[in-house]
C-alpha cells in the first residue's frame, strides 16, 4: 500500500523525518479492594487505584491519578 506525502510516494510504515528521543522516567500502580457478600448473588466491592507517572527529563509531563470505587452488585 502506498499513500502521497510531501509530494512524492512513500511506502507504508516507511520511517521519515525520524528524532530520537530519549525517555527516562518511572511509572507505579498499586490498587486493593475489599469484596462483602451479603449472600451468593449479593456483593459490595470497595477498590481504590493509584497511578503514578514520574519523568524525570521534565517534570511538567509526570502527574498521579488517584481512584476510588464503591460497586453495589446484584445477579438476578
Amino acid at each position: 500500500m502506498r499513500k502521497l506525502l510531501s509530494g512524492r510516494v512513500q511506502v507504508f510504515n516507511e520511517t521519515v523525518k525520524y528524532q530520537c528521543e530519549t525517555y527516562d522516567g518511572s511509572q507505579m500502580l498499586t490498587a486493593a479492594g475489599l469484596r462483602y457478600r451479603f449472600n451468593d448473588n449479593i456483593s459490595l466491592t470497595l477498590q481504590y487505584d493509584r497511578f503514578n507517572l514520574k519523568d524525570k527529563n521534565d517534570d511538567g509531563n509526570s502527574y498521579k491519578i488517584n481512584q476510588a470505587f464503591l460497586l453495589f452488585n446484584i445477579l438476578f
